[in-house]
């Protein structure tokens, strides 16, 4: 199995200035699944069952069941109202009326990690949750009443309202919102027209639906699959730029469908992919703002049939854990209902005719429109001072079916008692800070992150780098040790690459993806610039027995898809992005600016602000004792953006 993507982003430390203008350009890249590919994501899937090919449950007989309904089950050409909807059933071409059901109510977490908090601050937590109906819809803020009295909210099983040294602030904030269209592009889609230009003007009503609406930012990728899956734009947060490549694709198919194929519908594949991606972009504008900004994230699926390509099972453990809204719309009859639903967790519409998909579009715009609207920030002073806590909120009176859970360790609070009470979670914060803080006190401009509640331009590590190039990338360093350190091991610094003709060494070393360290005709290792047609993607990299990133402009090799080639079995690929594979027997690869690669798992993922094992965990480069310590930034928000 193989996955065509055009990437977006910056890695590496070489040729800084040419990496980070890549940010803002497209190129193709190959993902290797089933650990056999270029790189990339590896497994077959989670759990789950493939939907069949054959058959369509959503078929009653001689029709269809549309909106929010599917067949019985029975053997009978009859409709029923789908979970979390009210309304009974009817038989196929009757009228059948299928209401939210308003006595379903979620409380579902928005922050994938653990409760925020401050490092080495008062004992203060706050978790960041929405309130949905069973269905997906938002339930409406008025209908909660003061928020004083609408949660429950214990610690560890017990009821705070019980303990009168503990105190809780429930509050909201601006939400900004990040979205993701997978769009089917096989050719029963893209060679009808017709069909084509309807979706897509749909897609637009939807995007221009969160321009009037959004008070913040608001950010959309488009992600197209056939037989593989490919991002035809990365995450932008210029709607007027995604409304013209919307409109280029309704005018000329040709190019999404030649780059990930017509001939198949890898469904499943194109869901993990919205997934991954949605939670990527949330993470690093976490970050970049120093936790300034909340965000809520959703993956609109669209699709006129079943899964027939890729991994053959949906990954069940991916869709039910993340805290991306997930929607699904089914734009033809085809379509497994059964499957539309699990994919469609918060929120799944059969619309195989044009009435069909324009209610349900208009129904999925309002969706998208609340979703930042839905969401909460709760602070809460604890009185704990050991060990490991957990807060859950519920409604109060036992009204929601779930809860959001999150969990602390007091070791991140200050050793020095710090007051924290109802008016540590007041606008105070927000008026002695930048960014960042603890109640979301907002970002910076696009060309700025947020370090210690200011906001910076990029910029290299004044202190020790202890080995991490990347936080030398805003002066184009590299993070070597200093030869004036006394220290055991020695500390480090950012110190410039060898420069073009001079000797160099596995200690001394040349920009990546600029030169490497090759022999003269003399045998002097000197740094080579890497020459023209060599380090490109698809051309060989490292030797038969190990890849080496080093030799690639992208910083990326790994082995190639099409199975073993005795003479080159490695190839150059394209910068490796979160989720992407960065290392293992088969891939050496440099993760993008802001993430790092996992040891065991060898997959880059995002660095973040809270909680820790090592330096190259946190944002800022630092770990201390399990707590990440904010100490400079070194990319910016413009970096992560289509452009």
């Amino acid at each position: 199995m193989h996955f065509w993507k055009k990437v977006l982003g910056v890695v590496g430390v070489g040729a800084l200035s040419a990496l980070l203008a890549a940010g803002c350009t497209d190129a193709k890249k190959k993902f290797g699944g089933s650990g056999t590919g270029y790189g990339g994501r590896t497994g077959t899937g989670g759990k789950g069952s493939a939907a069949s090919d054959a058959g369509d449950s959503n078929n009653c007989g001689p029709g269809s069941c549309t909106g929010h309904s599917s067949c019985s089950g029975d053997n009978t050409a009859t409709c029923k109202c789908d979970p979390g909807y009210v309304g009974g059933s009817a038989p196929v071409g009757e009228p059948l009326t299928c209401k939210v059901d308003t006595s379903c109510i979620k409380v579902k977490p928005l922050l994938a990690q653990s409760c925020r908090y401050l490092a080495n601050a008062a004992p203060a937590v706050a978790s960041y949750f929405a309130v949905d109906y069973c269905a997906g819809t938002a339930v409406p803020p008025n209908e909660l009443g003061a928020l004083d009295q609408a949660f429950k909210v214990t610690e560890d099983g017990v009821d705070v309202t019980h303990n009168v040294e503990a105190s809780v602030t429930v509050f909201r904030k601006q939400v900004e919102s990040y979205v993701t269209f997978a769009l089917d592009v096989s050719d029963s889609v893209t060679q009808n027209k017709s069909l084509l230009t309807e979706v897509v003007g749909q897609m637009q009503a939807i995007i221009t639906g969160l321009q009037q609406r959004s008070e913040t930012k608001v950010g959309i990728s488009i992600v197209v699959f056939g037989r593989f899956v490919g991002t035809y734009l990365d995450f932008t947060t210029d709607l007027e730029l995604v409304k013209t490549r919307l409109d280029d694709l309704a005018a000329d198919p040709s190019g999404a469908v030649q780059s990930v194929g017509g001939d198949g519908t890898a469904l499943y594949d194109a869901v993990a992919e919205g997934i991954h991606d949605t939670e990527r972009i949330q993470a690093f504008r976490d970050t970049v703002t120093e936790g300034g900004v909340l965000t809520t994230g959703t993956v609109v699926v669209i699709t006129d049939g079943n899964n027939q390509s890729g991994q053959e099972a949906l990954d069940s453990d991916l869709v039910g854990n993340t805290v991306v809204n997930l929607i699904s719309v089914g734009i033809s009859g085809d379509v497994d209902n059964s499957a539309l639903q699990a994919i469609g967790r918060d929120g799944s519409f059969l619309a195989p005719d044009a009435n069909a998909r324009a209610a349900a579009f208009t129904e999925i715009t309002q969706r998208v429109q609340q979703y930042p609207f839905r969401s909460y920030l709760l602070g809460y002073c604890t009185p704990k001072t050991e060990g490991i806590h957990t807060i859950e909120v519920s409604l109060a009176g036992g009204k929601s079916t779930t809860t959001a859970k999150c969990d602390f360790d007091t070791k991140y609070f200050s050793a020095v008692p710090t007051v924290c009470n109802k008016a540590y979670f007041s606008t105070d914060e927000c008026a002695t800070v930048e960014c960042g803080g603890i109640t979301a006190c907002g970002g910076c401009d696009d060309d700025q992150c947020c370090s210690g509640g200011q906001c910076h331009k990029p910029a290299s590590a004044t202190f020790d780098c202890a080995g991490q190039d990347e936080l030398c990338a805003p002066s184009g360093e590299l993070c070597e040790p200093d030869p004036a350190s006394t220290s055991n091991p020695p500390k480090y610094r950012c110190t410039p690459p060898v420069a073009i003709g001079e000797v160099c060494s596995d200690k001394d070393r040349c920009a990546p993806g600029v030169a490497t360290c090759v022999p003269d005709d003399k045998g002097v290792t000197r740094c080579t610039v890497i020459p023209s047609g060599r380090g490109e993607i698809d051309q060989a990299c490292g030797d038969q027995k190990k890849p080496d990133a080093l030799e690639c402009k992208s910083l990326s090799c790994g082995q190639k898809g099409a199975g073993p080639d005795a003479d080159h079995p490695y190839r150059c690929f394209d910068a490796a992005r979160v989720s992407d594979l960065c290392g293992g027997d088969t891939n050496s690869s440099i993760c993008e600016l802001g993430a790092s690669c996992d040891d065991k798992t060898h997959l880059c993922y995002a660095r973040r602000l809270r909680g820790c094992e090592r330096n190259e965990d946190c944002s800022g480069g630092q770990c201390q004792a399990g707590v990440c310590y904010s100490s400079g930034c070194f990319w910016d928000w413009n970096s992560k953006l289509a452009h």
